[in-house]
């Protein structure tokens, strides 16, 4: 009979050679398929799999061979300590997104209640969520607003904002960026943003990011098209001594700086924020007090 170990000394054997992360895949893979943890399949390893497991197992092991990601494969995506339902309507999460969600909550703690947050572009509702979740914790008084052009995106992240129960503090609104809101008064104390900023034709060697949605990746001929349009208008929705965070690719510091510097100077400010990596990773713009 087999084992777990044996079932995922075999399962890391066949990934090997076909993803980088080939132990961490097939532990996520068999721990879906029988329902367990990853701790829980280190404590119990010498327990036998469920034949029927197996060929379910094989069939998740062939979508990772062709290179469709596991957070598809499995339906979510860890994302600053929370799950998330994924689809390929979605991007993925990526860790250093959370960059974004990190200085957010340190300049809300700065603001007084009631406060506005806007997520620009929502996807999966990540930002959206883990910030109204940290605020709720905190018995904060506030308000989120999550846009996105993407009708099935947004049923992914109301999906997850009922999840996480936060969808009675979250307003999704479907909107190419600010269009549905340039009719409002709503100044907000945080404005996030994870844009596409992959340029067309960009030259990526990654064979999963053909599964995800090309319109939350790609922007324009130099990855900038998306980028451009929020720079140019966030300052118009931020409250004086208000702040928006936009994550960048790591080679746009310079051409974003552009962007931002070509703004009045004396109605905002701004810094380009390195990630982790030390690779340049978020614009931060204040909107001045005045």
């Amino acid at each position: 009979m087999t084992t777990i170990k044996d079932i995922l000394a075999d399962s890391t054997a066949k990934l090997s050679g076909h993803s980088d992360t080939a132990r961490l895949d097939a532990e996520l893979l068999v721990a879906h398929v029988l329902g367990m943890s990853r701790s829980g399949l280190i404590a119990h390893h010498d327990e036998q799999v469920d034949p029927n497991c197996i060929p379910v197992i094989e069939k998740l092991l062939k979508r990772r061979i062709d290179h469709e990601p596991v957070a598809y494969i499995v339906g979510y995506k860890e994302f600053y300590g929370l799950d998330f339902v994924v689809t390929p309507d979605v991007l993925i999460p990526r860790p250093e997104t959370e960059l974004l969600v990190e200085r957010g909550l340190e300049l809300l703690e700065q603001c007084e209640d009631p406060l506005l947050v806007l997520d620009c572009g929502t996807g999966s509702g990540c930002l959206a969520i883990v910030i109204a979740k940290n605020l709720s914790d905190k018995k904060r008084a506030y308000q989120v607003y999550a846009t996105d052009i993407s009708e099935a995106a947004l049923e992914v992240a109301r999906t997850n904002a009922k999840k996480h129960k936060v969808n009675d503090s979250i307003k999704f609104i479907e909107s190419n960026w600010f269009s549905s809101l340039k009719n409002t008064d709503k100044k907000f104390d945080l404005i996030v943003s994870n844009p596409p900023y992959v340029a067309e034709g960009s030259m990526d060697t990654s064979p999963e990011i053909k599964f995800e949605p090309e319109g939350a990746l790609y922007s324009g001929r130099d990855g900038l098209e998306a980028l451009r349009m929020i720079i140019e208008s966030v300052s118009n929705y931020l409250k004086p001594g208000g702040t928006a965070l936009i994550e960048i690719g790591s080679d746009q510091g310079r051409a974003v700086s552009e962007l931002a510097g070509a703004l009045d100077q004396s109605c905002v400010s701004y810094q380009i924020k390195k990630d982790l990596a030390g690779h340049d990773r978020m614009l931060e713009l204040l909107r001045v007090a005045e």
